[in-house]
């Protein structure tokens, strides 16, 4: 019987399986933060083409930190982890 089969016949998750389901995990997390980062940056680069964007739009320019926040400190949290499913939620909204 091979070492990834346990008494019952099923497959059984080895260490190189793990580490590899771990590394494609981060890669995936840091790709999607890296869309709402890079977004988030824009937004603080360009503050005022994109308050007039908003304000034309019918959202107030005042909200515009918070989008930014959101966005910057969203991304980073997906990224090392800490509460993703919040976070990807409340990015789910931005998109």
């Amino acid at each position: 019987m091979s070492s990834n089969v346990d008494d019952q016949g099923l497959s059984v998750p080895t260490r190189r399986d793990t580490t590899l389901g771990n590394t494609v995990e981060l890669a995936g997390r840091v790709l999607l933060a890296l869309l709402f980062l890079l977004s988030g940056l824009g937004k603080l680069g360009a503050y005022g083409a994109t308050a007039a964007y908003m304000s034309s739009i019918g959202i107030p320019g005042v909200l515009l930190p918070i989008v930014i926040a959101t966005e910057v400190l969203g991304a980073l949290a997906i990224v090392v982890g800490w509460k993703t499913r919040v976070f990807a939620l409340l990015m789910a909204g931005f998109r």
